[in-house]
């Protein structure tokens, strides 16, 4: 594991996606963005960026199915 901060071009991508009041959701999914890594929620905040194809967005049950194979 390591520690990834989104850059501001990442940020920039998804804030027309969140509220100000959702800053965490904003830097979760632009880390994602950054690193190429799956976002994996059951937040429906996410549901929209799924549709934009910018990066994968999974429910938690999703990606336990994908693990367990």
């Amino acid at each position: 594991m390591r520690i990834v901060e989104p850059d501001k071009e990442h940020l920039e991508a998804y804030k027309p996606y969140f509220p100000e009041s959702e800053k965490a959701d904003l830097y979760h999914a632009a880390t994602c963005l950054k690193t190429g890594a799956p976002l994996i929620s059951n937040d429906r905040h996410f549901d929209e960026i799924g549709r934009s194809k910018l990066i994968r967005v999974l429910k938690t049950s999703e990606a336990i199915k994908e693990i367990i194979g």
